[in-house]
């Protein structure tokens, strides 16, 4: 509701501004999501899930939410040609890749945060994970950078850490982090950076 009100105040529901109160996943149906939390709590639910749990003692609860798939929401005769998609769904990425094949081919740029850790709330494995992303370059033709992770990253601070995950020499020389978009670094082996992420218990950021 607060979206909503505030597409409203700035003018935006008649221009082509469109709200929907729905899950995305690669299948038709409903997931469980909390009511209450942000980032690593606002996640599917289970009943073992330790996100539910700290929802309980905020005094949150839960809901059913409706989930659809990209591919059967956008036709191409409805959107032919897509400049940029951003996704930061909290371990639901891999599903809702799953779900828009067809669109892939048809978008420039596509902002995704990886949340390995979080992909088991979906039923996703790391394996599942890593195919996924290594279609987006081997079979769609993305080219994928990394734009921020805990292990490289460090806000104010050099960069540094490069990893099997990335190019060599991807940090230039005396670059400093100073957000997510502090600079492009080409990704080589998504298994490096899944287990990396899933070690450190934190997601990253990629182009």
């Amino acid at each position: 509701k607060y979206a909503s009100s505030a597409l409203s105040a700035a003018g935006l529901s008649s221009q082509g501004v469109f709200l929907y109160n729905a899950g995305l996943t690669d299948s038709p149906g409903s997931i469980l999501q909390s009511t209450q939390g942000c980032d690593g709590s606002n996640n599917a639910l289970s009943k073992k899930s330790v996100s539910l749990t700290h929802i309980q003692s905020w005094g949150g609860g839960s809901k059913r939410v409706p989930t659809f798939v990209l591919d059967d929401s956008m036709p191409a005769r409805c959107a032919p040609h897509i400049f940029a998609v951003k996704m930061d769904t909290e371990g639901a990425e891999v599903m809702i890749l799953r779900g828009m094949r067809k669109l892939l081919k048809r978008i420039d740029n596509l902002q995704v945060e990886l949340s390995p850790q979080w992909w088991k709330n979906y039923g996703v494995t790391p394996d599942d994970g890593v195919a996924r992303l290594k279609q987006l370059t081997n079979s769609f033709g993305y080219d994928a950078d990394l734009m921020w992770h805990a292990r490289h990253d460090r806000e104010g601070k050099p960069l540094s850490g490069t990893g099997p995950d990335l190019a060599a020499g991807a940090h230039p020389a005396g670059a400093q982090c100073t957000g997510s978009s502090a600079t492009l670094r080409p990704v080589i082996d998504w298994q490096a950076l899944v287990t990396c992420c899933m070690e450190q218990n934190s997601g990253a950021n990629i182009w």
